[in-house]
């Protein structure tokens, strides 16, 4: 019974075996959630203490690295490994501009795209694209399935369209992806995307499906374009709060009915599946 009485109250393990014998199981329910939420208070408190710590024992800190080499494929200079900066993204970026060509580097599309998971074929243009920091020319059709299967002398990237919105995301998680791999400090997409998965992708905005992922596609390329402007005039990227202020905008005169967004299987109050065409 003893050993019973232990495995079910773990965290009354340091009380002694009298005292659990003589106790009703519900008495003992009771103290064993309270010592729970005691020792998960202290625990996070103690976690948040050293976070701070660790923080502080930064500043005025240099790390230096050691000269080498990197020839971006077998051989990588450990400084690649290094934590991210604790600098503003803002000033990630403009540091990124005053340490890259001003079209950035050449551009390649040997990244190991099969490792990484992508859902189709990255468009060639997808690729030379996402190198340059400052492409005007820029647009999310780029990395739709449509576009990898396109010439690469097509111009009319910014008619490819996605179907639905489940669709989309895929879309701006392939965007993301091939960012994350040639410009590994370029967050632009990645706060594109957390601010449309937090804005529940603007639902309450549009009631056509059709209509719905035509309007987040020409938002995602306003803030493409943006983007691309500031890097040529040494201006930061949009950050969260510049991203909710072109929303703002974006949607200004659209009726909102504070409808929660359904799950993409889910249909439009107009009949038509918000996942359809």
């Amino acid at each position: 019974m003893l050993r019973t009485l232990r495995r079910n109250y773990p965290a009354l393990s340091e009380y002694p075996d009298y005292y659990l014998l003589r106790q009703s199981t519900g008495s003992l329910a009771k103290a064993n959630a309270e010592m729970e939420g005691r020792d998960g208070r202290s625990c996070r408190h103690s976690l948040e203490a050293r976070l701070t710590k660790n923080y502080k024992g930064l500043l005025g800190k240099r790390t230096y690295l050691e000269a080498g080499h990197d020839d971006r494929h077998k051989e990588l200079h450990p400084g690649r490994f290094m934590p991210g900066p604790l600098c503003t993204i803002a000033d990630y970026w403009l540091a990124a501009k005053r340490s890259m060509p001003e079209r950035g580097y050449d551009p390649l599309s040997h990244y190991d795209s099969e490792g990484a998971g992508f859902h189709h074929i990255i468009a060639a243009k997808a690729w030379a694209t996402a190198h340059d920091p400052g492409a005007t020319d820029i647009t999310l059709g780029i990395f739709t399935q449509e576009a990898g299967t396109m010439g690469n002398s097509d111009s009319s990237f910014r008619h490819c369209m996605p179907q639905n919105l489940a669709a989309f995301k895929i879309v701006l998680s392939t965007a993301r992806g091939v960012l994350q791999l040639v410009q590994p400090w370029n967050l632009s997409i990645m706060m594109l995307q957390l601010f449309l998965e937090n804005n529940e992708y603007g639902y309450k905005y549009f009631t056509n499906a059709k209509e719905h992922v035509k309007s987040l596609m020409a938002f995602g390329d306003k803030i493409l374009l943006m983007n691309a402007k500031n890097w040529q005039m040494d201006k930061p990227c949009l950050d969260a709060p510049a991203i909710t202020q072109q929303w703002a905008q974006f949607t200004a005169g659209r009726p909102s009915d504070n409808r929660s967004r359904p799950s993409d299987g889910e249909r439009h109050p107009n009949g038509s599946g918000h996942s359809g065409g």
